[in-house]
């Protein structure tokens, strides 16, 4: 039996831009609300990686590109967040 998501098929590389993404985003976060703890946060970790992972499925492996395509996530969240 396989694993449900297995993304080896995207290569090396792609999943380095994926991870140098995902780290970016993370520092973001931390730097623009430092009291929250972003890591413990498995609804929103997970929110973002499959948007990096739809993201270089769909041919965009340039690290800032990712994270820069990822930003709106936050926003979305953020504001789901913040709503009674």
């Amino acid at each position: 039996m396989t694993a449900l998501h297995s993304y080896n098929y995207l290569g090396e590389q792609t999943l380095c831009a994926i991870e140098q993404a995902m780290t970016k985003v993370w520092t973001s976060l931390q730097t623009s609300e430092p009291s929250v703890d972003w890591l413990k946060n498995g609804e929103l970790r997970t929110l973002l990686a499959n948007r990096l992972m739809d993201l270089a499925e769909a041919g965009i492996t340039d690290p800032d590109e990712l994270s820069r395509r990822t930003q709106h996530i936050l926003k979305l969240y953020r504001a789901k967040q913040r709503s009674p």
